[in-house]
């Protein structure tokens, strides 16, 4: 998921719809997202790559051209958007309330810690507000995809623009917030023993 490889699995859909919507309409940004999504897969095979974020991009595109196909309309390209957003949201907001904050089972899992090390006391509390940070951030991008489809005007480029502004950059800064809160609150408890 925050591999360069998923990065430009996940970028590149909105970016072809934006520019093939606007120069040649629907059914070609339709289509040629679709197509695009389907090249990626194959230049992962060619390169040996594992195509499995590619694909994800091919499920997300042909739901998207679904949606867009049914409602007639651009936007119901970004519905899903809104969709995995709440999924996530709420993912990320129940498994905080519960006490098995998932950004610190992530964190343990790329450290290749049994899970359980991200429930001690002092340590949970710190990824239990992460969590809730991350869930904050998926739930504000659902909020705005939700508000630019629910205008009834034309709004395929804000909302391809949205995604593309609120998809890496915001990723990004989500995780160095993560890895310098991590880093200064837990000191030498960030990396498991």
């Amino acid at each position: 998921m925050f591999s360069v490889q998923g990065i430009v699995d996940s970028l590149v859909g909105p970016l072809v719809f934006l520019v093939l919507y606007r120069t040649s309409g629907l059914n070609a940004a339709l289509i040629g997202s679709g197509v695009v999504a389907l090249l990626l897969v194959g230049v992962r095979k060619l390169r040996g790559d594992d195509p499995t974020t590619a694909w994800y991009g091919v499920v997300g595109v042909a739901i998207a051209v679904a949606l867009a196909k049914a409602t007639g309309s651009s936007d119901g390209y970004f519905v899903p958007k809104v969709v995995s957003n709440l999924v996530y949201g709420i993912a990320l907001l129940v498994s905080a309330l519960i006490g098995k904050p998932l950004i610190g089972i992530a964190w343990a899992f790329f450290h290749r810690q049994p899970l359980e090390w991200g429930y001690r006391p002092g340590v949970k509390r710190v990824f239990t507000g992460l969590t809730l940070m991350w869930a904050g951030a998926h739930f504000f991008r659902a909020a705005v995809y939700g508000a630019l489809i629910a205008d009834n005007s034309d709004r395929t480029s804000a909302l391809a623009t949205a995604s593309i502004v609120l998809g890496l950059p915001l990723t990004g800064a989500l995780l160095a917030v993560t890895f310098l809160v991590v880093r200064r609150r837990l000191g030498p408890l960030a990396r498991p023993a």
